[in-house]
């Protein structure tokens, strides 16, 4: 998963949130994150043990905030990547 694929999955309608997933106290909405990641910067795999299959990606708020998008990539009965949103940090 790279930069130019997170790009792709977003421009064809292929993101969706977690089930759990929700604005938080920040009040980020699923809108925002979906436009956060058209113009993310930064993909690469999560490390941290709780997240053994997750990713995240890098983008700017634009108010100049960094924000962190947490996301899985999982395949529907089609055989289609979706990337789906678990979490994000700003």
């Amino acid at each position: 998963m790279d930069v130019r694929e997170v790009h792709e999955l977003v421009a064809n309608g292929q993101v969706v949130k977690a089930p759990n997933y929700h604005a938080g106290k920040r009040g980020i909405g699923f809108v925002q994150i979906l436009s956060a990641l058209e113009n993310c910067y930064h993909v690469a795999p999560d490390d941290r043990p709780q997240h053994p299959n997750g990713w995240y990606a890098l983008a700017n708020l634009p108010n100049k905030r960094r924000l962190r998008i947490d996301f899985n990539v999982l395949v529907d009965d089609a055989g289609n990547l979706l990337l789906v949103v678990t979490a994000y940090d700003a």
